[in-house]
């Protein structure tokens, strides 16, 4: 089983690429299978993304050691922490993601008006985690051939954005059992994912002004006691 859903993300895009509606075959995957798939699509996509990072900017790792210690760094030094903190962003980004999903289908169930199950969303999500592989390729493609790494972006975006109207009509449903149309699941996507995202962002927001309230709190005393 650990086995399958490691390589089930590899197996996954070459589904996506070959017949991309094969993302809605996943969604009544059980909820050990749909979690342990998940965190495996995750760390392969932060791995994806941070290989793509370091070969767009290749000197990023030792220009963000040199801001952090403020000393110059071996590059082999630096990889290594770059390294350690892509493992560290693996349970951050599998953590956002399971934050993500239940604040998405909580918005699009009570604000949106309409019923769906959690579960098949988060499978839903995990089927098109592999498109950060194309991503990062038109990423990496843009650093060389602006023009035609701009155009695949276009081309992926398209697809990941037809991929999850067709997700979301086929998870959520209006309160009167009306399905939501061709275009209605863009719909329900993008109005859910804008709120999502400003819930998260004010939630972050709120969560910044705290700890700095409390840092404050805590340091002003020590100032007064150093001025004396």
């Amino acid at each position: 089983m650990l086995g399958d859903a490691c390589l089930a993300y590899w197996k996954d895009l070459i589904r996506l690429l070959s017949r991309p509606r094969s993302v809605l075959d996943h969604l009544s995957q059980p909820l050990a299978t749909a979690v342990l798939r998940c965190r495996w699509a995750t760390a392969w996509s932060v791995g994806v993304t941070a290989l793509a990072s370091w070969i767009v900017h290749p000197d990023w790792p030792t220009q963000a050691a040199r801001l952090v210690s403020g000393r110059p760094m071996p590059p082999a030094l630096a990889n290594l922490g770059v390294f350690l903190a892509a493992l560290l962003c693996i349970p951050i980004a599998y953590g956002g993601l399971r934050l993500y999903t239940l604040i998405h289908h909580v918005v699009a169930v009570n604000v949106c008006r309409t019923a769906g199950i959690r579960l098949k969303l988060l499978n839903l999500e995990t089927a098109l985690l592999p498109l950060t592989v194309l991503f990062a390729i038109g990423w990496v493609g843009a650093a060389w051939h602006p023009w035609l790494g701009q155009a695949w972006l276009a081309a992926v975006s398209a697809l990941a954005l037809w991929l999850l109207g067709e997700g979301h009509n086929a998870i959520f449903v209006r309160r009167r059992r009306k399905r939501l149309g061709r275009l209605g699941g863009i719909g329900l996507w993008l109005t859910a994912a804008v709120l999502t995202l400003f819930i998260l962002a004010v939630g972050a927001a709120a969560i910044a002004i705290t700890i700095s309230v409390i840092s404050f709190l805590v340091l002003l005393p020590l100032r007064a006691g150093h001025n004396r």
